[in-house]
């Protein structure tokens, strides 16, 4: 909406909005790729960061093996193997 003290976006206004992913450059100049999957995780360059349906973190060893964090009511910290791809 236009008002005389500037443009004022609605909610509605992004109804129709598609974001596949978001692109940007790191202060190197390297550019790095930030989208989301169908089986919604978080990935940066296509390295799955974040699991947004098991609210964890996705972890890779030197190897390439992938592990979630996990963290238990008491605070305590624990990894478990991801063994599909993700």
């Amino acid at each position: 909406m236009v008002q005389p003290d500037g443009v004022h976006l609605m909610p509605e206004d992004f109804s129709d909005i598609s974001l596949p992913a978001i692109n940007f450059i790191d202060d190197q100049g390297v550019t790095h790729q930030l989208s989301i999957t169908s089986n919604q995780l978080l990935t940066i360059d296509d390295e799955s960061i974040f699991d947004l349906k098991g609210n964890s973190l996705c972890l890779s060893s030197p190897n390439g093996q992938k592990y979630r964090l996990k963290v238990s009511n008491t605070g305590e910290l624990g990894t478990e193997k991801v063994e599909e791809p993700v």
